[in-house]
């Protein structure tokens, strides 16, 4: 028999209110798949930037050109599949409801900054059926090229906008985390 899922997120009581802690879902195809590409990415940009910096490059040659366009886009490229392989292996997602203030953050997502919510503007807080592409990935490939942590099993209305935070957990554990801070009175019952 197999034994009930205890949940991923880590629920810390502070004096100033209630932290989670949800640490990625790592995927190791993914995390093994995007070190090998990086392995030939790697190959690609030192090729490129040899070319780029050789003796006979030429800024007025189309060929030289062509190549710092390449070379642009190619690192831009590596950049994305770098973040996902940090975040996949040290990232995780921190909710924190403190003084009035929710505070989500990301650690391990490169080029990621903190949010912050005011708790009074924060509407509809409920729970956002999470779709097993958004699992498996643990970032949403639909929404925008770069996100990351943007399909969480959590959303709410701040303006009009709809945040999602969350990600790497299922429904369920969703619903057990929106009820607790239903009790505690951190959001609003809908």
């Amino acid at each position: 028999m197999e034994r009930p899922y205890a949940g991923r997120a880590v629920v810390t009581e502070t004096i100033r209110g209630v932290v989670i802690e949800i640490p990625v879902k790592r995927n190791w195809f993914v995390i093994l798949f995007f070190c090998a590409w990086l392995g030939g990415w790697l190959l690609g940009e030192l090729f490129a930037l040899s070319t780029v910096l050789g003796t006979d490059a030429s800024f007025s040659n189309p060929a030289t050109l062509f190549m710092i366009v390449w070379l642009v886009a190619w690192s831009v490229g590596g950049l994305f599949a770098i973040r996902i392989v940090i975040w996949m292996i040290m990232g995780k997602e921190i909710i924190s409801f403190e003084d009035g203030v929710l505070k989500v953050e990301r650690k391990g997502a490169l080029f990621s900054s903190p949010k912050q919510f005011d708790m009074r503007e924060v509407k509809n807080f409920s729970v956002n059926p999470v779709s097993e592409v958004d699992m498996f990935m643990g970032f949403s490939p639909k929404k925008r090229f770069l996100s990351i942590g943007d399909s969480g099993a959590l959303k709410f209305d701040y303006g009009l906008k709809t945040i999602r935070v969350a990600s790497g957990i299922d429904e369920a554990e969703a619903k057990c985390l929106l009820s607790m801070l239903i009790s505690k009175q951190i959001v609003k019952e809908q």
